[in-house]
């Protein structure tokens, strides 16, 4: 898809099958999600692949070793972001946590075909980045038990809100360099695991009182109203806003955690974003969010939406492709064996004729995009091989 692509970028995934045609390809082309990279490497492994798997990995490596942090997206025709020039780059706790949870699956497959792998260069390289970025995540950690985000950690750092441009009066995404104060449920249920695959392969760091916080900041997230994790937490409020991953994400965690009535709490909680009613057997789907604006700020929905400024995403038929495989394996996870396969059969027709899984069936400008995507696809296969992770 790039035909040169910058050589420290090489053989790393572009995140959508983009159509030449499309306004938004200048925009996606060559663009490479930390987090899509990390899912192809747990699909690769899931499939026995583990050369593509090394050579995202490497990818990934390379970028890393000179800056010692990984952004949220890289350019892939050309060096940006970097350390020199990365203004407009963001950095995602949460894509952070999966890339190297894929690393730690990578090692543990290479030690059981290579019992000394982790004394070759390779296999020291790859651990070192998976510890490096664990113990930098660590320090991150909330431990003021004033603040109600204690145990979590924050977002990252950059973010993207939305202006009217005064001369085409179109809407146009803005950069704002700042620290994320937010902190994001989603997120530290992806570094929950990332820490119990960090205790396995260093037995000898004493991280229970981490762990501990953590697990106590999760379960505070839990809403008796809404019967699943709040989306986030403030300093002094909590986020209570629903997201699908704070529900079949969670209950695969709250179910880790020995909590298994609770868990099936949760899990249940995901019906409530099915998207299309039962009698609709073409469709079948989860919405990523309920009871919110598409755009959480009015103004801005009424930029977006003139005709309908109060349009929420329960108004809107929209199936997630990533989320909808989610919650197939959180039935996996739970046991409950016969609406998983139900669900991954119902599923089939978010896959394109190119074998791609749509990110969405709906473009929602800015959010979600109906073309091919790597998140996925790759979340179709890690749920059809539900072993590879958690």
């Amino acid at each position: 898809i790039v035909p040169n692509p910058h050589h420290k970028r090489r053989s790393m995934i572009i995140s959508y099958v983009s159509d030449p045609t499309s306004s938004t390809f200048p925009y996606i082309f060559s663009k490479s999600s930390t987090y899509d990279n990390a899912l192809g490497i747990l699909a690769f492994i899931a499939l026995g692949d583990y050369r593509n798997a090394q050579k995202v990995l490497d990818a990934l490596w390379r970028n890393f070793d000179y800056d010692r942090k990984l952004f949220f997206s890289y350019n892939t025709h050309n060096s940006w972001p970097n350390l020199k020039d990365e203004s407009g780059a963001v950095i995602r706790t949460g894509a952070n946590s999966w890339v190297v949870s894929a690393i730690y699956k990578y090692l543990e497959k290479m030690k059981e075909i290579y019992p000394n792998y982790l004394e070759t260069q390779n296999g020291n390289q790859y651990l070192s980045m998976a510890n490096t970025l664990t113990e930098q995540m660590l320090k991150a950690q909330i431990i003021d038990s004033k603040d109600k985000r204690i145990g979590l950690l924050l977002g990252g750092h950059g973010r993207y809100g939305y202006e009217k441009n005064k001369t085409t009066g179109k809407v146009e995404e803005i950069y704002f360099n700042e620290k994320i104060e937010w902190a994001s449920l989603e997120h530290n249920l992806d570094f929950y695991w990332q820490l119990k695959d960090y205790q396995k392969f260093n037995p000898q760091q004493n991280t229970q009182k981490a762990m501990a916080l953590l697990t106590k900041g999760l379960m505070s997230a839990y809403n008796t109203k809404t019967k699943q994790l709040n989306r986030g937490t403030r300093k002094y409020v909590r986020d209570d806003k629903q997201a699908l991953d704070t529900s079949s994400w969670a209950s695969v965690v709250v179910k880790d955690l020995g909590r298994d009535k609770l868990a099936k709490t949760i899990l249940k909680s995901s019906q409530n974003y099915l998207t299309y009613p039962r009698t609709e057997k073409r469709f079948f789907g989860h919405k990523p969010y309920l009871n919110m604006l598409v755009f959480e700020s009015y103004k801005i929905n009424s930029w977006m939406y003139p005709e309908t400024p109060n349009l929420n995403w329960n108004d809107i038929k929209i199936a997630w492709g990533e989320g909808s495989y989610g919650v197939a394996l959180a039935n996996f996870k739970l046991g409950k064996i016969v609406s998983y396969r139900r669900m991954l059969k119902k599923l089939e027709w978010m896959t394109k004729p190119d074998g791609s899984v749509m990110y969405a069936n709906k473009n929602i400008p800015f959010q979600f995009s109906n073309q091919g995507s790597v998140a996925s696809t790759a979340w179709k296969i890690i749920a059809h091989y539900p072993e590879i992770i958690w």
